[in-house]
């Protein structure tokens, strides 16, 4: 027991010196619980028997403290700065992708049942069921299917109180629930995705959708709850998200400290993306203060500062290239406003290998995945929609 005491307040106490390491940047790096759990050995945590509930809810709480905090008019700052950076507002454009894809599923499902059953998992104002419905909406009324199935039922996933209530109105104002509101039930559930999946019958859900919301879980146990909760012969998830791997080790998140502490150093900055995209570095590049600080804190070996990117493909820095340009235009943002951000850099992104990885071992398999294009390019599989089924084997 004093083993486990100890080792739980070393593993605090590395959390408060990075938080605090980092509270001078207008984007604070935040708590590194917040990174897949699988690269927590590269930030010093080891996973253990005795530690690894507690990680999974200090995990969770970290990533509460920041739903707690934002709201409409930071989501709009947010897309601002993802156009900023070149991004487009993706999103948007990964909404509108899942909804199609999810729509069709849905109009399938109807015309074989006669009745559907969808899950949002992470809501949020209702974004993505919405742009699910308004797809469903006109092929319902392309294909004259007005009359022919019995309910619908849609669950939103949230653990934000406002937000689910926002999400709740938003999809009964809209075309899909103005023409068949008589027979779709809409439901809500103010829990976390683990904790709501858990109320579910097994095998209920025919279609789960969610958008920008699983890389909000650092240990992927929903996933497991989730495969329980969809039909088994022919239930379908559909999620869009963010890819990268830019918070997987310290050595990685160096290169956007060193950034951030330079905002106002567009020469650094763009030195700092060339070597993130393709291995060069500037050999004029200077060591902030608090970038050496935080390189120290981890014993990172400056003669070695290039190969965290090293092995990884083109595509695969391309899409921490992308993140990177987002989280700068974040920064400046805020630092315009001399304001500091209510949300945090380091998020569990994985990379698209892995979420296919931590998929197929919950138990699904991968349909296929889809890049979203954005006109500037150059964001490899920063943002990607997946399609998975139950692996009929199970």
């Amino acid at each position: 027991m004093i083993s486990k005491i100890s080792k739980l307040e070393s593993i605090q106490k590395r959390i408060n010196d990075v938080e605090e390491m980092t509270s001078w940047s207008p984007v604070p790096l935040g708590s590194i619980l917040r990174a897949p759990a699988y690269s927590y050995d590269a930030w010093g945590i080891s996973i253990t028997s005795e530690n690894s509930t507690w990680l999974y809810v200090r995990s969770s709480v970290a990533y509460m403290t920041e739903w707690g905090k934002t709201d409409q008019r930071l989501n709009d700052l947010v897309s601002k700065a993802a156009e900023e950076a070149g991004l487009g507002d993706v999103n948007a454009l990964l909404n509108r992708s899942v909804g199609s894809s999810a729509a069709a599923f849905l109009l399938d499902t109807i015309q074989r049942k006669g009745h559907f059953a969808m899950i949002d998992i992470g809501a949020g104002t209702g974004p993505t069921s919405l742009a699910t419905l308004d797809a469903l909406n006109e092929l319902m009324l392309a294909n004259k299917q007005g009359k022919n199935w019995d309910y619908g039922k849609i669950i939103l996933v949230e653990p934000s109180k406002d937000r689910i209530s926002r999400a709740i109105e938003t999809v009964e104002k809209s075309a899909f629930y103005a023409n068949y509101g008589k027979r779709t039930q809409v439901k809500g559930i103010l829990k976390m995705e683990i904790s709501a999946l858990k109320l579910l019958k097994r095998g209920s859900i025919d279609v789960a959708i969610s958008n920008a919301a699983i890389h909000h879980n650092a240990f992927n146990y929903h996933l497991k709850a989730l495969h329980s909760a969809i039909e088994r012969k022919t239930g379908q998830f559909i999620s869009g998200d963010w890819h990268d791997s830019m918070w997987h080790s310290p050595e990685r998140a160096y290169w956007m400290i060193a950034a951030m502490s330079r905002l106002n150093d567009q020469e650094k900055i763009d030195a700092i993306l060339g070597f993130i995209k393709n291995g060069k570095m500037s050999e004029s590049y200077k060591e902030s203060r608090e970038a050496k600080e935080f390189r120290e804190y981890f014993g990172i070996d400056i003669e070695h500062m290039g190969d965290p990117f090293s092995q990884l493909s083109v595509r695969e820095r391309k899409a921490n290239a992308g993140i990177f340009r987002f989280w700068i235009s974040v920064g400046k943002a805020f630092s315009d406003r001399n304001e500091k951000s209510p949300i945090f850099m380091i998020e569990a992104h994985e990379p698209v290998s892995k979420r296919v990885e931590n998929l197929n071992a919950a138990g699904f398999d991968v349909l296929r995945h889809e890049e979203i294009s954005i006109k500037e390019g150059e964001i490899g599989e920063l943002a990607t929609v997946m399609r998975a089924t139950m692996r009929q084997a199970d």
